[in-house]
């Protein structure tokens, strides 16, 4: 798995922001990124597990991609400042040849992680402070949350665009919502209430509906299409939605315990390319 470590400075202070990544169940972590202030966020593994996106000011602002064993780190864009404008909240195309982002001034791009030129995708211009940015696995939707802690979908290509929940949108279900993931068949979409107090699973095939489990998460990451991942201050959980049950797997990493720590935005690396099991 990977995650940020946040340090508090004090009261009125920035957090120190650094990128981690352990094996789930163990207590030991690598460091991947520079710690800085307020800086390090939204790591994501690749479809096949090899890489980690994130976005970072060390050593320069941009968005960036590492292995988990913290070798081959490049920058992919970078910030207005670096250039070209991509801001944050990478997520991976289904191929692992691309990533989309959040852009400085609005809106959702996409660019190659080879490099070349990004591209804007269409009808997205309007939405500011897009985060919890995901790519279907069926490569044809992103799924975002948006201002007013609301859920989105919308085509790669800007078609279809659809409120699904929180926001002041008629007809929306009407709480607000962060933190979208499609499951890995691209039948369900999870997120969670904005106040982490409930799971949220959309069937986004007929009959569509939305089932609420009363669970206290922090950003569940799809294992496979029956099970969820998410932790909590006691350590990690896997929720399989067939049987309604969590099972403890394993404790948080020395890093995210002591007085001022604690980490966030947690990713597990997809199933099949990795080993969920405690060590």
């Amino acid at each position: 798995m990977v995650f940020v470590q946040l340090v508090d400075n004090g009261m009125g202070a920035d957090s120190n922001a650094t990128v981690y990544v352990a094996t789930l169940g163990s207590t030991r972590a690598r460091q991947l990124s520079d710690s800085c202030i307020d800086c390090a966020d939204a790591p994501r593994f690749s479809p096949d597990g090899r890489w980690i996106a994130f976005q970072s000011e060390q050593p320069s602002a941009g968005i960036f991609v590492i292995r988990p064993d913290g070798s081959g780190l490049r920058r992919i864009c970078g910030t207005p400042k670096t250039g070209p404008n991509c801001e944050d909240n990478p997520a991976w195309s289904p191929d692992g040849k691309r990533l989309a982002f959040s852009l400085y001034r609005g809106g959702i791009g996409i660019q190659s992680i080879t490099g070349g030129r990004m591209t804007r995708v269409p009808g997205t211009r309007h939405y500011y402070g897009v985060t919890g940015l995901d790519w279907s696995r069926r490569g044809g939707q992103l799924a975002f949350e948006s201002g007013y802690d609301a859920v989105n979908i919308i085509g790669v290509d800007g078609s279809h665009p659809r409120r699904i929940a929180g926001g002041r949108t008629p007809g929306a279900l009407g709480y607000g919502a962060m933190g979208p993931r499609f499951s890995p068949d691209s039948q369900r979409l999870s997120f969670i209430a904005n106040d982490f107090h409930a799971l949220y699973i959309y069937n986004r095939v007929r009959p569509r509906t939305t089932t609420s489990y009363p669970l206290q998460v922090n950003m569940p990451s799809w294992w496979d299409n029956q099970h969820l991942f998410y932790d909590t201050n006691h350590g990690f959980y896997v929720y399989d939605l067939t049987s309604g049950r969590a099972t403890w797997v394993g404790p948080l990493p020395d890093v995210c315990k002591g007085h001022g720590r604690y980490c966030v935005e947690f990713d597990l690396q997809p199933s099949g390319t990795g080993t969920l099991a405690t060590n």
